[in-house]
This record gives structure tokens, C-alpha cells and sequence, in this order.
């Protein structure tokens, strides 16, 4: 049974007693590791220490080098004496095929013969393309006048089809524009036939 909203108190939702209890927002995430400035501190004094350990390296190198090469200095006479000894100063070797000069005369030589190649071939082909083009400049008033004609025919053709179907219509003028802009607009150049 249905009771009318007059005879009901009014009800309305309060809080409990002593409120409702506090909401806690805080973010409690665990430690996820180094913070962003000691990660970088870590990594600036890796990178210096293997900076350091590289140029010591470098200097223990170096300083080798210069012992090995005092040495050789040191009894370079007594080996090349011994050398001069042994060793007859006559060369005696097999050619190796043509003199790096010669190598560089004909590979400039095949380059250029290339490149007058490239120069001809495209000389050749822009001849072509203007003949090509010259040829159809002559031919183009010929080409647009058989167009021309034909865009007539199917003009006259569209016009009396018009006149035909339309003949029935009052006040239909036959090859009227149908835009009021004044200006000509040719038709479509399909037939009747292809838009119907």
C-alpha cells in the first residue's frame, strides 16, 4: 500500500555520531633504491675513475713504447752493418702488373670517357624529348579541332535526345544552361547512352 509523501517525515542522511572517520591519502611506497642525484654522482665518479685508470694506462704505454724505440735506436748501427753484410743491394722481383701511375692514367682516362658518355646519352635523349614535344605542338590545332568536332556530334546528338525526351515538358527550352552564372560550361563528354 502506498503512503502519500505528505504524511512522512522528512528524512535526510547525516553523518554518524563523531563523524566519519579520516580519509588517508598519503602515499606510502617503499624505498625503490638510490635517489636520482646519487645515481648520477655514482656514475660521474665511475666514469672519472676509468678516466684515470685509462690515462695511466695510456702514460705506462707510451713510456714503454719509448724505452723499445731508445733501444732499437741504441743498436740500429750494429743490425744495419750486419744487414749490409748479408744482404746483396740488387733487387731482383717479379713485375707486379702496371705502375700506380699507369693505374691512375687509365682509371681517369675510363672515368672521363664515362662521363662523355653520360654527357652524350643525355644530350641525345633532351633531343628527343624536344623533337617529341615539337611534334606535338604542330600536331595539337589538328588534335583539338577533331576534338572539337566530335564534342559537336555529341552535342547535336544530345540536344535532339533532349528535345525528345523532354517535348512533353512546358517551358522547357532544349539545350538551355541549366547554371545562371552566365558564363558557358560545356556538358559532360559522355553520351546519353553511357548516363542514363
Amino acid at each position: 500500500m502506498s503512503v502519500s509523501p505528505s504524511s512522512l517525515p522528512p528524512i535526510q542522511d547525516m553523518p554518524p555520531k563523531g563523524g566519519y572517520p579520516q580519509v588517508k591519502f598519503e602515499r606510502h611506497l617503499p624505498s625503490r633504491g638510490p635517489k636520482g642525484w646519487q645515481m648520477w654522482a655514482g656514475v660521474t665518479a665511475f666514469i672519472c675513475y676509468g678516466f684515470v685508470q685509462v690515462a695511466r694506462t695510456n702514460n705506462e704505454r707510451n713510456q714503454q713504447k719509448l724505452q723499445e724505440r731508445a733501444n732499437r735506436y741504441a743498436i740500429a748501427p750494429i743490425l744495419q752493418a750486419e744487414e749490409d753484410r748479408l744482404v746483396k743491394f740488387e733487387r731482383h722481383l717479379p713485375s707486379r702488373g702496371p705502375k700506380g701511375w699507369q693505374m691512375w692514367a687509365g682509371v681517369t682516362a675510363f672515368i672521363c670517357y664515362g662521363f662523355v658518355q653520360v654527357a652524350r646519352t643525355n644530350n641525345e635523349r633532351n633531343q628527343q624529348k624536344l623533337q617529341e614535344r615539337a611534334n606535338r605542338y604542330a600536331i595539337a590545332p589538328i588534335l583539338q579541332a577533331e576534338e572539337d568536332r566530335l564534342y559537336m556530334l555529341r552535342e547535336y546528338n544530345n540536344l535532339k535526345k533532349e528535345a525528345e525526351i523532354m517535348k512533353n515538358v512546358p517551358g522547357w527550352k532544349v539545350g538551355k544552361n541549366p547554371y545562371n552564372s552566365g558564363k558557358w560550361m560545356p556538358r559532360s563528354v559522355n553520351d546519353f547512352k553511357q548516363s542514363i
